[in-house]
C-alpha cells in the first residue's frame, strides 16, 4: 500500500494486521509532499504533528480502513 501522507507507526501496523494477505507492505510519505497524518489522539493531546498537518482529526483512520477495504477487494478480485 503506497500512501501519499507520512503515518504513525501504529496506524501502519494496524493496516498491515488487518489486511487479507499473508504479507503486507505499507510505504508512507510516497512523493514526498504529503505531510503528517497523525491519529486522532493527536489532535487530542496538541502534539506537534496534529497541529501542523493539513489534515482533520480523523484521517488517519479512516485511510487505514479505506486501505484495508482495497486490499480486501484485491483479494477477492473486485477492483474498479
Amino acid at each position: 500500500v503506497g500512501l501519499l501522507a507520512e503515518m504513525d507507526g501504529s496506524t501502519v501496523a494496524e493496516i498491515r494486521e488487518r489486511s487479507p494477505f499473508e504479507k503486507t507492505m505499507v510505504v508512507t510519505f510516497v512523493n514526498g509532499n504529503g505531510k503528517s497524518m497523525p491519529k486522532a489522539e493527536s489532535y487530542d493531546l496538541f502534539q506537534y504533528p496534529a497541529m501542523n498537518s493539513p489534515f482533520v482529526k480523523g484521517s488517519a483512520e479512516h485511510t487505514r480502513d479505506e486501505a484495508v477495504e482495497f486490499l480486501k477487494q484485491i483479494k477477492a478480485g473486485h477492483t474498479a
